[in-house]
C-alpha cells in the first residue's frame, strides 16, 4: 500500500526489528525497514510489515546500540522545508529540475534507544508479510 502521509500510519510503539538498503546503482535504490507493526491500539494486535522507501538519495542514521530492549518507535514525519532535500539538489545538480518535487524527506524517531533515521525518497509504502 502506497503511503500518502506517514503521520496517518499506526508507528508509534511499532517495534523495528532489521533495516536494510538495497543499492541497485540508479534511482531504483531501497532502504526496507521490517517492523512489529501495531494494527490495532485497542487490542494491540501486531503484524510483520515492511516500510519500504524507494527513489531513495540518502539515508543518514544516527543510531545508537546496547539498548537491551527492542526499539520501539516514537514518531515518524515528513519533514517540511527540508535542508537534507536541498543538499540532494546540490549534490546533483544535473538532475535538479526533475527532482524538484519528485523528493520527499521522512524521519523515524525511536523511545527506546533515542535514535533517528533520515531518508530521501520518492515514495514510501507499507508491506504486509
Amino acid at each position: 500500500m502506497k503511503v500518502d502521509k506517514i503521520e496517518g500510519l499506526n508507528m508509534h510503539d511499532s517495534v523495528i526489528m532489521e533495516l536494510r538498503v538495497a543499492r541497485q546503482g540508479d534511482t531504483s535504490d531501497t532502504v526496507d525497514i521490517r517492523l512489529k507493526y501495531i494494527d490495532d491500539y485497542d487490542t494491540m494486535e501486531t503484524s510483520y510489515r515492511l516500510l519500504r522507501f524507494s527513489g531513495c538519495y540518502k539515508l543518514h542514521c544516527d543510531i545508537n546500540f546496547g539498548v537491551d530492549s527492542p526499539d520501539s518507535i516514537l514518531k515518524t514525519e515528513r519533514v517540511e522545508s527540508s535542508e537534507l532535500i536541498q543538499k540532494v539538489k546540490m549534490k546533483f545538480p544535473m538532475i535538479r529540475e526533475q527532482l524538484s518535487s519528485a523528493l520527499n524527506h521522512y524521519r523515524i524517531e525511536t523511545s527506546t534507544s533515542g535514535s533517528t533515521i533520515d531518508l530521501v525518497a520518492k515514495q514510501v509504502e507499507l508491506i504486509s508479510l
